[in-house]
């Protein structure tokens, strides 16, 4: 058990390294390293206190003990200004603190007294290092999901790298402090499992840290920023769904059809489709109409988003162009490149959900 631990602190201190590194390139970064550095805490405090419980050491061992209730606050924010690379780490968020120093207190209260008060352990174990992290963990969950649908509501193309890895580090953290919840649970309930919960823990734990190892480090741009839109500001005021009022107005319109066939014209006649970063902003300016009016039409006239409204059309550009005798030479991808395209996993995953079948196939058959 101990070489798990020695292993897995290891490769802590090389990802933390490796995150330390990327700091410049993005400041979400630091919360990154916090996470880690909980981790990392834990598995010293777990190498170095073997039934060892000198007085020197309580402080230290309440410290470390209280940081899991700062876990889900650290990765709401790395989420947070992972999609927002240019908002402000504003002194309000010295106030997330309280709950570490509520945690801190009532650690070394429990420590110093040597007393195991039921009310106490539950306010310290499972409000503040579970459900308080929890909340925030769900929080960065919700926040990936709603950033997700704002930019397929506003972008072409957006890249899915960054979107996995942020999915990846919130969902197994979630299982992760699941895990954790119900052994402390079970340790409570005096509930007799066939394995230590504490050692559940910790393995469990290491589990965490290599996956995040491995993931980040396999991936290169893992610890890059995401497409921003703007500012977490403008991003929120400029969401393409409109209030109730402007919704209101809209669906009382008359001329939806008439609005959607001039969107739709001037996309195929000025094949503006063609831009890799064309925007819905964009678009709204090129047919002079408000961003949210834009998006509100093309939703309601083809049930999708703008992200697939502009490249069903590269599709299907994509489906001229390729049968055309001056392209035989040329790579599906480098047509598809051409056709407006920023990537082949995106133009493989948009291509089969619109045709049904990969382009290969679909060439086969002509």
């Amino acid at each position: 058990m101990e070489t798990i631990y020695i292993v897995s602190l290891t490769v802590s201190i090389l990802l933390g390294s490796l995150i330390l590194l990327n700091v410049k390139k993005n400041k979400a970064n630091l919360f990154l390293f916090g996470v880690l550095f909980i981790a990392i805490a834990g598995t010293i405090l777990n190498l170095i206190y073997l039934n060892n419980k000198e007085q020197g050491l309580l402080y230290y061992i309440s410290f470390v003990d209280a940081l899991p209730s700062i876990f889900g606050l650290l990765l709401f924010f790395y989420v947070k200004h992972s999609m927002f690379p240019d908002a402000r780490i504003s002194k309000f968020y010295l106030l997330s603190l309280i709950p570490f120093i509520l945690a801190f207190s009532l650690s070394l209260f429990s420590q110093l007294s040597r007393t195991n008060n039921i009310l106490v352990l539950i306010a310290l174990n499972i409000v503040l290092k579970n459900i308080f992290s929890l909340y925030f963990i769900l929080l960065a969950i919700n926040k990936i999901k709603q950033y997700r649908i704002n930019l397929l509501n506003n972008y072409s193309a957006i890249g899915e790298l960054e979107f996995k890895w942020l999915k990846f580090l919130t969902y197994i953290a979630f299982y992760f402090w699941i895990l954790y919840l119900f052994m402390i649970v079970m340790l409570y309930l005096n509930v007799d499992l066939p394995f230590n919960p504490s050692n559940a823990i910790y393995i469990g734990l290491s589990v965490f840290i290599f996956s995040i190892s491995v993931y980040g480090i396999y991936n290169s741009l893992t610890f890059s920023n995401l497409k921003s839109v703007e500012s977490e500001s403008t991003a929120e005021n400029d969401l393409p769904i409109p209030d109730k009022k402007s919704k209101k107005a809209l669906l009382d319109t008359n001329n939806i059809d008439e609005l959607f066939e001039k969107i739709e014209a001037y996309i195929l006649s000025e094949k503006c489709f063609l831009e890799k970063d064309i925007t819905l902003h964009d678009l709204s300016k090129m047919v002079n109409l408000h961003s949210k009016k834009c998006s509100e039409i093309i939703n309601r006239k083809t049930n999708s988003n703008y992200f697939d409204f502009i490249n069903s059309f590269r599709v299907n550009y994509f489906n001229e162009q390729v049968l055309k005798p001056e392209n035989k030479k040329l790579t599906l991808i480098s047509v598809a490149f051409d056709c407006g395209f920023s990537s082949k996993s995106t133009f493989n995953r948009i291509y089969k959900k619109q045709i049904g079948m990969t382009p290969s196939k679909y060439l086969a058959s002509r």
